[in-house]
């Protein structure tokens, strides 16, 4: 066990404030506990039990603290220069064939190495990815805000029985996860914890029939429940076909089946020639 001064590292200190600083808000709009007191001992608790003692029995010296001065201009001028300041790089190998244009390797290859072609593969290293800070935060509020609207909708989906509210909030549930489906996929450094998003984009392209079934039924349930409450049987069609009629908007949006399975069920509470804009 370690007593004393901690080694200070400036490099290790730029990028907990950088880079570690973006991944952890990342991970932490992914994973709702992440970061929270107590998750420690329950992911690794001799882990958890080693840091506790150490940081009581260590002090911590901050490398860049002899850099920072009490200006509000230089601490605004470190900021932005923070924000500029590259945060992910991605650097891929890649093999590709040139042609050989020196005299003399060509020599030794034919000579040599008895190989007559002139041409030779490399393998160079190439930069495909690369954001500065600014980017990334940037990138990581788009994926966090694509999320946030996802949820929402899906909560709305099981919570509503309008269809003016539903078919708009599936919509936009499917529109989000395909936004951040795109986003995991062209950006690396953004890692979803928990639920895979193209996963969760699968699973909702295979249940959306059912899910549109599901509040199909109980859309037509409440329809007469509510026009069994009115007094007269004028107001019953009427309530009726004001709900037909709100369905029927969205008919392009669903299954052929769906829309058969309607129609038959309106067709045997209403006269067929009571519904309108079929």
């Amino acid at each position: 066990m370690k007593f004393g001064v901690r080694k200070p590292s400036l490099k290790k200190t730029i990028k907990a404030r950088t880079t570690g600083k973006i991944k952890r808000k990342v991970k932490s709009s992914v994973n709702p506990l992440y970061g929270k007191k107590g998750m420690g001992y329950v992911k690794n608790p001799k882990r958890a039990v080693y840091n506790k003692i150490y940081n009581k029995t260590t002090v911590g010296i901050n490398p860049l603290s002899k850099l920072s001065t009490p200006s509000d201009t230089s601490t605004k001028t470190s900021s932005i220069k923070s924000e500029q300041a590259i945060g992910y790089t991605k650097k891929e190998k890649k093999q590709e064939t040139v042609t050989v244009r020196n005299p003399v390797e060509k020599w030794i290859r034919r000579v040599i190495r008895k190989d007559s072609s002139d041409t030779k593969i490399i393998t160079r290293t190439v930069i495909t990815e690369q954001y500065t800070v600014k980017e990334m935060l940037a990138i990581q509020d788009e994926a966090r805000s694509c999320l946030h609207n996802y949820n929402q909708s899906m909560r709305y989906l099981t919570d509503t029985n309008n269809a003016d509210v539903f078919f708009p909030r599936l919509q936009e549930a499917e529109m989000s996860l395909s936004t951040l489906v795109s986003l995991t996929q062209n950006h690396s450094f953004l890692v979803a914890e928990g639920d895979d998003v193209i996963e969760a984009q699968n699973r909702l392209l295979e249940e959306k029939e059912n899910i549109i079934k599901q509040f199909v039924h109980t859309h037509i349930s409440e329809s007469i429940k509510g026009a069994n409450n009115l007094k007269t049987d004028r107001g019953r069609r009427n309530r009726l076909i004001s709900n037909y009629n709100e369905l029927s908007t969205y008919f392009s949006d669903l299954p052929r089946s769906t829309v058969e399975m309607i129609n038959t069920i309106w067709n045997s509470l209403i006269p067929q020639e009571d519904l309108i804009n079929r």
